[in-house]
């Protein structure tokens, strides 16, 4: 009897060092694996080079966005980002009149999924989201469709250029634009 419960013992105790062992790997294996893929914050400045619909009425747009990236997968990413632009308004004239229309400032919150087409380099991201839009003029904003597709390069892990289709879309209105974006990379 006494022998049965000390093999049993040597059993139990072998199955603990050995699921132990497993966990101790496992653990080294999985903070390795994340210590070296962060999630990022990128700081950026944005220009808008208004097309289709936008164009008749808007000029360029300057503004500033914010990005932050969670790796998910080897070269994979999900991001989500906002930001600010303001399309200065065209002018036209009426009679001797010359009249500038406001500026439309967009407001945007896309999430996309980033994937690294060269390893720390090249970078395709469709993005998809909301747009808020407002003008000067007007009290309040409004809310539409948004999607567009990013493409970049990030330099030294440091300095993301990008640029990018993005379309917003209400009640079969489009207001396209291709952005072009330069940003600082911060490691978090």
């Amino acid at each position: 009897m006494i022998f049965k419960h000390s093999l049993s013992n040597k059993i139990y105790t072998m199955k603990k060092s050995i699921k132990l062992s497993m966990l101790a790997v496992l653990s080294f294996v999985f903070t390795q694996s994340f210590s070296q893929v962060r999630p990022s914050l990128s700081i950026g400045a944005e220009l808008g080079v208004p097309t289709g619909d936008l164009n008749v009425t808007q000029k360029i747009g300057v503004g500033g966005s914010a990005k932050i990236a969670f790796p998910v997968g080897a070269g994979t990413a999900l991001t989500l980002s906002g930001g600010y632009v303001s399309f200065s308004g065209d002018e036209y004239q009426v009679g001797n009149a010359i009249i500038k229309r406001p500026a439309l400032n967009f407001i945007p919150i896309k999430a996309g999924v980033r994937y690294n087409v060269v390893p720390n380099g090249i970078y395709l991201e469709p993005q998809l989201g909301f747009t808020s839009i407002s003008t000067q003029n007007q009290e309040g904003s409004s809310g539409w469709f948004t999607y567009a597709a990013n493409a970049g390069y990030i330099i030294n892990n440091q300095i993301d250029i990008a640029a990018r289709y993005e379309a917003v879309n209400k009640n079969n209105t489009t207001l396209p634009f291709i952005g072009f974006r330069v940003a600082y990379n911060f490691g978090l």
